[in-house]
């Protein structure tokens, strides 16, 4: 890398950008940039706005700004190839569609990875308790939107519901009106009882609704035809 070039300044701030050290972060600039890039700064006005990718493997855009006196002299857009450095989950066995994931089945890896793309997945905690999306590969680096919570509440399952009032906690007994994942919300309906109320789901067979006028989550009911 040049010292006090452009080069240099599109390095800087793309370490910064994926929170990267220099060693953890390689760039691959095209040969018809290499003018540009090899401009010195001294005495030299410049801006420097990275783009966003969406895919892995995807060249970043980045715009360079130099400026004469008080007008734009330059801008021009390059492309740059980027590999990050980081430990990230790698399967060691073929997973099929639903199939859970845990700790036996993964390792921990530093791998090049291309910044763009879904986020990978960095920690054991991440994969608790979670699903195959679709078939996985062995060796494949995990990825967030390769996993997907299972569900733990099935429609027409009788649960418990936690009721959390301002002071006290009260547990009553319902059916679900459908299915669910944790954190997601289900209409649930008390036996005997026409109103049908919504109540987020907590874990296998539980669910909670809060009572007290001030709950950060809003609750809805209605009553069956």
């Amino acid at each position: 890398m040049d010292a006090g070039t452009v080069r240099m300044r599109v390095s800087a701030l793309l370490a910064r950008v994926f929170d990267a050290s220099p060693s953890d972060l390689r760039l691959r600039f095209s040969a018809r940039d290499d003018s540009l890039l090899s401009t010195l700064l001294a005495g030299r006005r410049i801006e420097i706005q990275p783009g966003v990718t969406k895919r892995a493997g995807e060249r970043i855009p980045v715009t360079i700004w130099m400026y004469k006196g008080d007008h734009v002299a330059t801008r021009r857009t390059v492309l740059v190839e980027a590999q990050v450095r980081k430990r990230v989950l790698i399967m060691t066995a073929d997973v099929q569609r639903k199939a859970p994931i845990d700790a036996s089945i993964v390792r921990k890896e530093d791998r090049w990875i291309s910044p763009g793309g879904p986020k990978t997945v960095e920690s054991l905690e991440e994969i608790k308790g979670s699903v195959a999306r679709a078939r996985i590969a062995s060796g494949a680096v995990l990825r967030a939107t390769m996993l997907e919570s299972p569900i733990v509440i099935r429609k027409g399952e009788r649960i418990t519901i936690h009721c959390l009032g301002e002071s006290i906690v009260l547990k009553v007994r319902a059916r679900a009106l459908s299915s669910g994942r944790v954190g997601e919300r289900i209409e649930c309906k008390m036996e005997g009882a026409s109103q049908i109320f919504v109540a987020r789901v907590d874990g296998p067979g539980r669910a909670v609704i809060a009572l007290h006028a001030d709950a950060s989550e809003p609750q809805t009911s209605r009553e069956t035809p």
